[in-house]
Order: C-alpha cells, then sequence, then structure tokens
C-alpha cells in the first residue's frame, strides 16, 4: 500500500525489517530438538515469516524512498501485499502445527492455513486486477482483504500458540521461559490486532468507519508506531525463548555429568564386590580343596598297604581335578577365553549353557550370518552385554523362557535379548538414583565401540533389550603391514 513519505514510515519499516530479520537469524543459528519446546519443529516456519515480513518491511521502505514516481510502480507496488500473504501463510501454519502438537484433539488446525492462504490470494488477485471501481483503490482493498482475512487469525494463532507453551508441563524446571512464553503470546495478540483488525480504510463495508483508521499519512502514523514498538518486542521475546535450547543442553550435561558420578560408583562398588567375590572363593572352595590336598599328602605318607596307596592316590587326582576344575571356572568369570579360542558365538553357547542349568530357565540361541572374524573389542562388549542381561533376568526378571538372538546384516551386528518376565519402566528406572547403573553400563559398552542399545519393556510384559553395532573384522598382522604399506 502506498503512504505519503514520512521519515517516521522510513524509521517503521527499517526497523520492522531488522528486527524480524534478525528474529529469523537467531532461530535458525539457535534452533534446535527440544524436549520441552513443543514448538521447536516448527520454528523454521517462523524463521520464514520473519524473513518474508522484513523482505515486505524493507520493499516498502524501498518504495517510499526510490520508487514512487517511476515506472516500476506498475508492478512493484503489489509486492508487499503479495509477501503480506505468504508471511502470514508461514505464521499461521506455525501457531497451527504448535497447536496440535501441544493439543493433538486440534489435529484439524494444520490445515486451516492453506485453506485461508488460498481463499485470501484468489480474492487478493481478482481485487488487484478487477477494473473501475477498483482501479484506483485496488491496492488499498486487497491490503485490507489479506489483514482481516489471514493476518488477524494467522497472529491469533500463534499467540494462542506461545500460551499453550507457556502452560506445558515441560517448563516446569524453566520458569522464566515460562513467562516468555506468556510475553509472546500477549505481543501477537497485539500484533494481531494492530495489523489484523486496524486496515486501511477502504471500500469494503467493513472497513469504511470505526474500525479502519483513514488514508492519511497523520492518522495512520499511531497504527505505525505500535507496529514499529511491537516488532522489536516480538523479535526480544522471541530471541529469549530460544535460550530453551541453551538452557537444555546446560540440564543435559548436567544430567551426564551425574550419570558419570553413578556410573563411577557402582564401577568401584562393582570392583570392590567383585575382589570380594573371588577372596570368597579362593577361600572357601580353593583353599579348602588345597586343604584337602595336604591332608591326604600327610596321609599318602602312613598309608600300610599298596591297596591304601592306591585309594589315597585316587583321591588325591579327585581333590586335584576340583581344584583344576575350580580355578579354571574362577578364570572364565574374570575372563572369557572361549571369546580368544573360539569366537563370539561358542562363548555365548557356552555360557547360556552354563546359565540356563545354573539358573533353572529355558534360554535359547539363534545365529545369523555371524562369523569369527568380528573385531575383538566388538565381540567382548558383547558377550558382556548379553551376559549383564541374563544376570538380570535371573536376578529381577522372573522369567521362565528367554532368548538371544544374533545377526550380521547391513554392515552391523545386531543382538536381540528378550524374556517373558515382569518388566519395568525404562525410563523411571533410568531416573531412579539407585537403579539404571546396568543400562548405563551397556550403554557405555556399545558406546565404546560405536553402537548403542535400546530397552523396550513395560510392567508385566516382558522385557527386549536391542543391540546394534557397526561391524568391524580383526586385524591380522598381515592386514596391519597392509595398512601400513598403503
Amino acid at each position: 500500500m502506498q503512504l505519503p513519505s514520512s521519515p517516521i514510515l522510513v524509521a517503521v519499516f527499517f526497523v520492522q525489517g531488522l528486527a524480524f530479520f534478525a528474529m529469523s537469524v537467531s532461530i535458525l543459528v539457535a534452533a534446535r530438538p527440544s524436549a520441552a519446546l513443543a514448538m521447536a519443529r516448527s520454528l523454521w516456519l517462523l524463521a520464514g515469516f520473519g524473513f518474508l515480513h522484513s523482505a515486505a518491511s524493507w520493499l516498502e521502505l524501498a518504495q517510499q524512498l526510490y520508487w514512487r514516481n517511476d515506472g516500476l510502480d506498475s508492478w512493484v507496488h503489489p509486492l508487499p501485499t503479495v509477501l503480506l500473504v505468504l508471511y502470514c501463510a508461514f505464521l499461521a501454519q506455525f501457531g497451527a502445527n504448535v497447536i496440535s502438537a501441544l493439543s493433538p484433539r486440534y489435529g484439524w488446525l494444520r490445515g486451516i492455513p492453506t485453506v485461508l492462504f488460498t481463499g485470501t490470494a484468489v480474492l487478493v488477485i481478482m481485487i488487484i486486477t478487477r477494473g473501475d471501481p477498483f482501479v484506483s483503490r485496488g491496492l488499498v482493498t486487497a491490503e485490507a482483504t489479506a489483514r482481516y482475512l489471514i493476518y488477524l487469525p494467522a497472529a491469533s494463532l500463534s499467540a494462542l500458540a506461545f500460551h499453550l507453551q507457556g502452560k506445558a508441563s515441560a517448563f516446569d524446571r524453566l520458569p522464566g521461559l515460562r513467562w516468555d512464553c506468556r510475553l509472546a503470546a500477549l505481543t501477537f495478540g497485539l500484533f494481531a490486532l494492530t495489523g489484523g483488525a486496524l486496515v486501511p480504510t477502504s471500500i469494503l463495508f467493513w472497513a469504511q468507519n470505526g474500525d479502519g483508521y483513514a488514508p492519511s499519512a497523520i492518522a495512520q502514523l499511531p497504527v505505525q508506531v505500535v507496529r514499529l514498538l511491537l516488532a522489536p518486542v516480538i523479535a526480544w521475546v522471541i530471541v529469549r525463548t530460544l535460550r530453551v535450547f541453551e538452557l537444555e543442553h546446560l540440564l543435559e550435561v548436567e544430567e551426564l555429568n551425574r550419570q558419570l558420578r553413578r556410573l563411577t560408583q557402582a564401577a568401584v562398588a562393582a570392583q570392590e564386590e567383585e575382589r570380594k567375590r573371588i577372596a570368597l572363593e579362593l577361600h572357601d572352595d580353593t583353599a579348602q580343596l588345597l586343604s584337602s590336598l595336604l591332608v591326604h599328602i600327610k596321609l599318602l605318607q602312613s598309608a600300610h598297604s599298596v591297596e591304601d596307596l592306591g585309594s589315597r592316590c585316587a583321591e588325591l587326582m579327585n581333590l586335584a581335578t576340583e581344584a583344576a576344575e575350580s580355578t579354571r571356572r574362577m578364570a572364565m568369570q574374570l575372563w572369557p577365553v572361549a571369546l580368544d579360542d573360539l569366537g563370539l558365538v561358542a562363548a555365548l553357547q557356552w555360557h547360556i549353557e552354563r546359565f540356563a542349568k545354573r539358573e533353572g530357565l529355558k534360554v535359547d540361541m539363534k545365529v545369523s550370518g555371524v562369523t569369527r572374524d568380528i573385531a575383538p573389542e566388538i565381540e567382548l562388549a558383547i558377550y558382556r552385554i548379553v551376559q549383564e542381561c541374563l544376570r538380570n533376568v535371573a536376578r529381577h526378571a522372573r522369567a521362565s523362557t528367554a532368548s538371544v538372538f544374533l545377526e550380521c546384516v547391513h554392515g552391523k551386528l545386531r543382538v536381540e535379548i528378550k524374556d517373558d518376565g515382569c518388566g519395568f519402566d525404562p525410563l523411571a528406572v533410568r531416573r531412579s538414583e539407585a537403579g539404571g547403573m546396568g543400562m548405563l553400563g551397556m550403554s557405555e559398552r556399545a558406546a565404546l565401540v560405536g553402537g548403542t542399545v535400546t530397552f523396550s519393556s513395560r510392567p508385566g510384559s516382558g522385557t527386549t533389550v536391542r543391540v546394534e553395532v557397526p561391524l568391524r573384522t580383526k586385524t591380522t598382522p598381515a592386514m596391519m603391514a597392509e595398512d601400513m604399506a598403503t
């Protein structure tokens, strides 16, 4: 819409454009996925609104300064109205997406911006291109129509979106941002009023008296000045709202540090528990067997006949066999030697057979495409994760059956451990102070070899643990020599 040139209008358009441009750049720089900010996925629409609004404002600024009396008027003057329809479509879609994300029952709102954009665009084109009596005031009428039909609902939807975002429970830890969202809702409400309800006086019957403003520059200045003040406020509030990403990052770092401290404490406790277990086993098993050997050796010295000597030697052999078996069992618990000798599949089969026999559970194991040339660090990580999962099945799941499935597909080693036990809430266990160490330990083991672990469970429905690790093969001396040569 063409207005008489004025230094105030020049300032209005310049500041509006600068404010919305800075807001959009800030959004693009700071935005990332967020658990607290439901609108995070739709911020690109708000950035698009800002860029288009700044383009419209600076275009009107250029019209005020350079393009008032030359031949460009015929095609330049409608562009601000066209941009108005476009940036309002972005703003409306932003508001609708956020509202439907926060309240799924309003999902139907996602289609409203398309309807508003289509209807407004058709009417604006008809008004601009229509002949007398519209030819002299067609642009004014087109802008008034666009502001009523799409600007007002778009800004209103965004105001409601920020209001609902401010009420979200995710902001309980971030009370300052709750007030930022409420302030954003208020400013967008005023934006809807000054930009959508107060429109230029035109031939439209609803914009002729009372709710419109006169076409003279002097009468228009109050509304333009209010818009000038609102633009920086909106940009400032949006930038403040973006603090949620920084604060969430700080909370994530704090949570990671807390988990690291818990993991360190658990590692120290596990180390001491393992030392205690080894000491007890050495005392109760190996030491007792060695003591029995010494006693029988003394008895052997006092044998009175060949038959007595033979029976004492047989007892000594049995005791020596038990001592060797006990030492071998302890060594296997400390380090799965079968991994080095037989590979991952055979080591797991040996462990699962012993586990099932010891715990009285039925454990099935299936393998698909797994070879013996897997990198040792991956074999160890998978072995320990399966070992921890089965230990949890025996301790907590109250299960009767379990299964282990390994497969190599698309360059990845995938492992799935399932049981039919009582199940649990993984999120609640992770958040608890005392629990979650086993889950965290498995996740860390997988992460060390570039993999991931996911836990699927709920009370009463069993548990499924899925591990996925990028497949790497063993590096032989010949392969190392070849790598060094290349």
